[in-house]
């Protein structure tokens, strides 16, 4: 039986999901940054909120951005990161919904 597109997807979502570093960047754009477009986050505002070198930092944010989570903006020397995709996020709540524990996300 072949497993539906949309669970390969979510596996994929929860395997990239599983690394601590990615889920403070990721936490840190969904709260603080890109709500709209006068708030927008660099690699030194992430950096603040994740408390790690850049380096990792950068290293993540282009493992989210190859993933097509994230998409960034240049502005001069400085590249702007916000969510590519809502449909992504949309799916991994739908998902998490269905199970009682999770209804409130």
């Amino acid at each position: 039986m072949e497993i539906e597109k949309k669970y390969k997807n979510l596996a994929a979502l929860f395997k990239l999901l599983a690394n601590p570093i990615r889920l403070k960047i990721l936490e840190q754009l969904s709260q603080n940054c890109n709500l709209d477009d006068s708030q927008k986050c660099c690699v030194n505002d992430i950096k603040i909120s994740v408390d790690l070198p850049q380096p990792y930092i950068s290293k993540h944010l282009k493992i989210l951005k190859e993933s097509k989570i994230l998409e960034f903006e240049r502005e001069g020397n400085k590249l702007h990161y916000k969510f590519k995709n809502d449909n992504i996020l949309r799916d991994l709540k739908e998902f998490l919904n269905r199970f009682s524990c999770c209804r409130q996300i």
